[in-house]
């Protein structure tokens, strides 16, 4: 597999793409107004986020471990990745739907209901 070449100034790139051109990136972004299916995918992607993110480290040990004992062909590799990639965004939205998203919302109704009746 080709790897790109090391440098002893590696580290002021990531520092700087860290510090400076991320963080603008989504400065530049949040001031962005959007509509129609963009909005649709953008808050489909905020609300998928978390559960992608419990469960992705499960997935990728889970295929690295088949990938090491029975190992996947260079030509297959690119198809398998992206089934696993489309499976894990699909039980992400399973999670979001089942287990993630009902307690939120009991939390919130039990919430408000405190708030309207403290006033």
């Amino acid at each position: 597999m080709a790897r790109a070449a090391q440098s002893a100034y590696d580290w002021i790139y990531d520092a700087a793409l860290a510090t400076v051109s991320l963080p603008l990136l989504v400065s530049i972004g949040a001031g962005a107004a959007v509509t129609g299916l963009t909005r649709t995918l953008c808050e489909l992607s905020g609300r998928i986020s978390y559960p992608i993110h419990m469960i992705h480290y499960a997935a990728v040990m889970v295929f690295a471990n088949y990938c090491w004992s029975r190992g996947i062909g260079v030509k297959a590799m690119p198809w398998v990745i992206g089934a696993i990639t489309l499976a894990l965004v699909g039980f992400s939205y399973l999670v979001l739907v089942f287990y993630d998203e009902p307690p939120r919302q009991a939390a919130l109704k039990s919430k408000q209901g405190r708030l309207l009746v403290n006033r």
